[in-house]
């Protein structure tokens, strides 16, 4: 019952025990809530423990541990984690928890921070693909019971549910017929041979090939053939020839060849044409199928959709692989369609006319000239390079650049990701249309000559790895390979394409398929950066991986290699789904060891198809996530415009411009004037021609280092001081055009002397000031939202105000104001309005104080936002973490490598941001840089504690600020207070080891020691007497006590001696 389980979940937030980790009598208990409750057979019975630190009575679980066994309860674990990457606390409590859970434990184990259990546990339990999911929920294959699709991971099951169709490219998806809600629309569908259920209500499918007569069967569209050997019957049809001839003697078959890829090739069902004998399919029923057109009155195949494999795909030049559509398909290039056609071709934006080939093909920056160059915004003309040349902007800031990918050849990477049916070659497919525009040098491997033109700095190296594991342990052989010699680079880096699309080629040939064994893969990538001098070029190595690697514990030696030849290591995880799985999760604590540090920027975790923009498109961008750590800052000169996201960097680029009101840089006007007499007669924008190839803007250094300083502000030609007198800004509404005047909302054009002028009011830079001025008004219904003029106070004189409907002459002040003044519903008409949105820390505004316009008030944010809200108040979200945000934090965190969180982004909460230091430092600050702390015992180095643990002493960390590293050291226990740094100390005592102090040797208590003291004095006491007795029986004399000082008085006399002598006894035993 639901409301049962919710007042037991607030009754256990009440009654939080907040002790220690003991489970004993948690288990007793879990195993009496299973025996109270009435066993049904068809059941499952599962309990989830979860913890966050290790089992203190992992020694007295047998017994409970049996009840749950008898009660056949599955038993999984959970250790809930703090921070992103593992600590010793959490595996701490792996150690403890894992034996308690079921076997196997590795299937039934997850370690998790808080946010991933509702996703990867309580979603997962019912999944029968998931990784719990396939251990509870019990497979059926019954074809009459419909689940999920994306359940079905094989073309059987997903074909035995009655609501489920099987793409031959990717995946199972639901049948057309499911979305049926009625029998008329359901049986009227005979397209998708659709029957409706009378007893559920349903409209299924009907079952694949179940068709009683050849007639059905052969109509069917369910690639269906009438077997007539045996016992007559329909069946699939298979095409499952590997022989050409055989496949083409099929009527119902076809071969696909795929140029120079033997094993590509393959025998499939032909699409779009009836099976033989049976009608021609009509135009609604061709159109149904993605891959067919009707065109003549003919429904044929679509040009390329017959390449079902991504590599023959893109062999065809006419073709490409379109993952826009779903499921991802080989589909005709648009520009292709423009063959023999240059007018059509030349007018399409994305596409270009080679003259050499008479072809329409796609538009690549490489083929542009200057002009051409400067009206696409995905390209940027180097005129640096000699000669100069159009390129891709995102590839501007390469610097010398090697670069070797080492590529994951396990079998998992056979497998479908996203919209690509085969993982490898998808990524191998992605990296040839990325070396297709990256900025290669040119030079060949073979003999080191620029034998293309060089467009670049970059050379490229790929490697593969993979190897033979047994059932996913360690125990294996690790395998790597590069193209051999004489084939494309030869297993060298190249700056040649012809020479990496060859070595492409080979490995989508040679593909491993085995398991996940890095290690060769990595002392290879260190050769090819070793046989490579080392002349001062960035050396970066990108390995992408699907999967846990499981050789980790055997990479020190070629991990170290790699230090030694500087190369700066990055590490990518490629995932099949949106979400991360406990296999990414297993791949990124294996991977990320191994890349530099830090390791959180030097690692992600994606999909394939986000590699493109996400990895490969960023290694040279200074504000990319790799590419910042790639390229560093930013060079000199004019760089692409975008790329600057700061306005001093955008003013200091002669070829840019920074926009106030978009908060973005972009291309100066002079930079689009390709020849050198259009861009000197362009004075207005201040254009001069450099370098003999560009032009540029005559740089200026910008108003606001006049502020402060507002003589020199209005000695500049383009500057003023603003009507604060506090800062000077640039002069606006020098627009020498009508045009450029009328879309500057500062500005407004005087036709009697061709000028712009600013308009009045909206030299007020913010609503105080507006507020206070009276014939202007805070309009915040406009973008941007600035200070301008009341309508009516730009008439003068009674006549023309009178003229004006919407205006009145005030007789008592001679101005002229608009009619239903008084009637500001936020000030007089409605005073509740205006409680409103102060209540909410926001502004009252009326924009038609009219008494005949009513209902119009509204809330107004406070800035930044400007958000609005007629009525009531506005939502004023505003992220202080935001570029966009022009008041707010920005790149404060991020510039340090930290993360910038807004926790509350109402308009009225500013300076509440905060900066968190990346895991594994810890650390967090308000409005302001985190000092971060990063203890080397507990998190950065737990190699480190576990050598002082060995020896019995204590690792400390005596400065944990991530900036001060290597400071670790051993402390002795006590007594002892020595230390030592980076190892253990040296533990002598040099104490008083009889003290009330337990010591190695181990000494009695000091009070004991006085006890025996006494005892052993009386013992000599009465040892001294008996002598004393016996020397009196043998001389009758006591002379010898005569060092009794002061006491020879009371030897009298024998008999008075002796008698003294046993009371002076008694005074020295007392």
């Amino acid at each position: 019952d639901a409301s049962e389980i919710m007042a037991d979940l607030d009754w256990h937030e009440n009654n939080y025990l907040g002790k220690g980790t003991m489970i004993q009598l948690g288990l007793e208990m879990v195993g009496n809530m299973f025996d109270l409750a009435h066993q049904v057979s068809s059941r499952k019975r599962v309990l989830i423990i979860f913890i966050d630190g290790k089992i203190y009575d992992p020694d007295t679980l047998g017994p409970a541990r049996a009840v749950l066994d008898q009660e056949q309860v599955q038993t999984f674990g959970v250790v809930l984690r703090r921070q992103s990457v593992q600590t010793k606390t959490d595996t701490d409590a792996e150690a403890t928890l894992k034996p308690i859970t079921s076997d196997p434990h590795d299937d039934h184990f997850k370690s998790l921070q808080i946010d991933e259990v509702a996703s990867q546990v309580f979603s997962d339990i019912c999944d029968p693909n998931g990784m719990w999911g396939r251990l509870i929920v019990t497979q059926t294959s019954d074809s009459r019971q419909h689940r999920p699709c994306d359940h079905h991971i094989n073309s059987q099951d997903c074909k035995q549910d009655v609501g489920c169709v099987w793409s031959t490219v990717t995946a199972c998806t639901d049948s057309p017929c499911t979305a049926h809600c009625d029998e008329p629309t359901c049986v009227s569908d005979t397209l998708n041979l659709c029957m409706f259920n009378a007893t559920t209500g349903d409209c299924w499918k009907m079952p694949a090939c179940m068709y009683a007569t050849k007639t059905e069967c052969e109509l069917s569209f369910q690639d269906c053939v009438w077997n007539s050997t045996g016992q007559p019957h329909c069946a699939e049809k298979p095409c499952k020839y590997t022989d050409m001839n055989e496949c083409n003697a099929d009527a119902l078959c076809e071969w696909e060849s795929c140029s120079g890829l033997a094993d590509a090739s393959r025998c499939f069902s032909k699409r779009c044409t009836a099976a033989p004998g049976a009608p021609a399919l009509t135009s609604q029923e061709c159109i149904t199928d993605q891959h067919c057109e009707w065109k003549n009155n003919v429904c044929s195949q679509k040009p390329c959709t017959h390449h079902s494999d991504e590599r023959c795909c893109n062999k065809d030049t006419a073709c490409y692989w379109d993952v826009s559509v779903s499921p991802g398909m080989c589909s005709l290039k648009h520009c292709t369609t423009l063959n023999q056609n240059k007018p059509a071709c030349d007018a399409e934006p994305l596409c270009t006319f080679d003259d050499g080939s008479t072809e329409c093909i796609d538009k690549q920056c490489s083929n542009l000239g200057h002009c051409d160059c400067l009206t696409e915004t995905k390209c940027f003309w180097n005129s640096k390079a000699q000669p100069p040349f159009c390129m891709e902007a995102k590839f501007e800031q390469c610097p010398a650049l090697d670069l070797v990918l080492l590529l994951d050849g396990s079998g998992s990477m056979a497998a479908p990701f996203g919209r690509h049916p085969h993982g490898f070659y998808g990524l191998m497919e992605i990296l040839r249309d990325w070396m297709k525009v990256l900025p290669l040098n040119g030079e060949r491997a073979d003999v080191g000559l620029n034998s293309a033109p060089n467009t670049g700095e970059v050379r490229v190296g790929l490697v593969q790895f993979s190897g033979e594991n047994k059932f996913g342990s360690s125990q294996g052989r690790a395998d790597a390979k590069a193209t051999p010699s004489g084939t494309g680079s030869g297993g060298r880096l190249s700056g040649d394409f012809d020479e990496l699309s060859t070595d492409i080629d080979w490995h989508e040939a040679n593909f491993y398929g085995q398991g996940t064994m890095i290690q060769l893969g990595l002392q290879m990538a260190a050769d090819m950066f070793h046989l490579s001098p080392n002349d001062g070029r960035k050396r970066v190595l990108i390995i992408i991986v699907d999967g846990k690697l499981y050789d980790p514990d055997s990479l020190q030696q070629a991990r170290a290699e790699l230090d030694v030849e500087q190369v700066q290591v990055f590490g990518v995880v490629v995932r099949r789904d949106a979400q991360s799985t406990q296999t990414d999760i297993d791949a990124e604590n294996t991977l990320k060891p191994i890349t530099s540090e830090p390791r959180d920027s030097h690692f992600q975790n994606l999909q394939l198809d986000e590699v493109p923009d996400k990895v490969l498109g960023d290694i040279c961008n200074p504000n990319g996530f790799f590419g910042s750590l790639i390229v560093g800052q930013s060079g000199e000169g004019h760089q692409p415009c975008p790329q600057h996201v700061g306005h001093v960097g955008c003013l200091a680029d002669p070829g840019c411009l920074w926009d106030d009101r978009t908060l973005s840089c972009g291309d100066s006007p002079c930079l689009h004037h390709c020849e050198e007499k259009n861009c000197t007669a362009d004075v207005v924008n201040g254009c001069a021609w450099t370098n003999g190839t560009i032009c540029v803007r005559e740089l200026k250094t910008g108003c606001d280092i006049f502020t402060g300083k507002p003589t020199d502000c209005d000695a500049q030609n383009d500057c003023q001081v603003d009507k604060d007198g506090s800062t000077c800004i640039d002069k606006k509404c020098n627009h020498n055009n009508e045009q450029g005047c009328i879309s500057d909302p500062y500005c407004e054009w005087e036709d009697a002397t061709n000028e712009c002028y600013q308009k009045k009011c909206t030299e007020y830079m913010t609503e105080v000031q507006c507020d206070n001025i009276e014939d202007c008004y805070w309009n915040p219904l406009i973008s941007p939202a600035m200070c301008v003029e009341k309508p009516c106070s730009k008439f003068k004189d009674e006549p023309t105000c009178e003229a004006d409907s919407t205006c009145a002459w005030d007789k008592n002040t001679t101005k002229c104001v608009e009619k239903g003044d008084g009637f500001d519903e936020c000030a007089v008409d409605c005073q509740a309005c205006e409680k409103v949105c102060e209540d909410a820390g926001q502004a009252c505004f009326d924009p038609n104080t009219s008494s005949t316009v009513k209902n119009d008030w509204m809330c107004v944010c406070p800035p930044p936002s400007n958000e609005t809200k007629v009525g009531g108040p506005a939502d004023c979200g505003v992220d202080e973490c935001i570029a966009s945000c022009p008041t707010c934090a920005n790149d404060t965190c991020t510039s340090k490598g930290q993360e910038c969180n807004d926790p509350n982004t109402m308009a009225t909460s500013l300076s509440d941001w905060t900066c968190t230091c990346p895991p594994p430092s810890i650390g967090m600050a308000t409005a302001a840089v985190a000092d971060c702390e990063l203890d080397e015992c507990a998190v950065d180095c737990p190699t480190c504690a576990k050598v002082c643990e060995d020896v019995g002493q204590t690792c400390l960390d005596p400065d944990t600020s991530s900036a001060v590293k290597n400071d670790w050291m051993c402390v002795c226990p006590p007594p002892s207070n020595e230390t030592k740094v980076a190892g253990p100390a040296d533990c002598e005592v040099d104490v008083d080891e009889c003290e009330d102090v337990k010591l190695g040797g181990g000494c009695l208590p000091a009070a004991v020691l006085i006890v025996l003291g006494v005892v052993i004095m009386s013992i000599i006491v009465v040892v001294v007497c008996l002598l004393i007795k016996w020397k009196k029986t043998e001389n009758s004399t006591f002379d010898e006590l005569e060092y009794l000082d002061g006491k020879e008085d009371i030897f009298l006399d024998d008999e008075k001696g002796a008698s003294s002598y046993v009371e002076m006894s008694n005074e020295v035993a007392e």
